[in-house]
């Protein structure tokens, strides 16, 4: 808002100026220099007045989407326990039967590696 009435302010300066005072190459090129400063305060108080509306409708938007989202959360919650009560059995599960096969493995890449790191000593000595 006082963006915008400077920018009043000074087009109504530079009008009157105009209409008042004799042309002259000085005053031609002031009036250059605050045509282009207008333009850019323009531009200016436009980009600020646009930020702010995206401002306004983002915290709009965010205001109508909390209650939506609380409901989500509400419907979500029992969900999600179901879910980890399924899935928890199952994964334990998993993991016993898949233990034997992780250690066997385990063992046979240890046994690789010791045999890697005796034939790098045999081949440094």
């Amino acid at each position: 808002m006082k963006y915008t009435l400077i920018a009043a302010i000074v087009v109504l300066a530079l009008a009157q100026g105009t209409l008042a005072v004799e042309q002259s190459p000085e005053l031609e090129k002031m009036a250059q220099f605050f045509e282009g400063m207008k333009t850019e305060l323009m531009a200016t108080v436009q980009k600020v007045s646009e930020s702010l509306q995206s401002q306004t409708i983002i915290e709009d938007g965010r205001t109508q989407l909390e209650p939506i989202m609380t409901q989500i959360q509400e419907h979500l919650a029992p969900l999600a326990t179901s879910v980890q009560e399924k899935v928890t059995p199952l994964a334990e599960d998993m993991q016993q039967k898949l233990k034997p096969y992780v250690d066997e493995f385990q063992s046979e890449l240890e046994s690789v590696l010791r045999k890697l790191l005796d034939q790098a000593k045999a081949i440094t000595q």
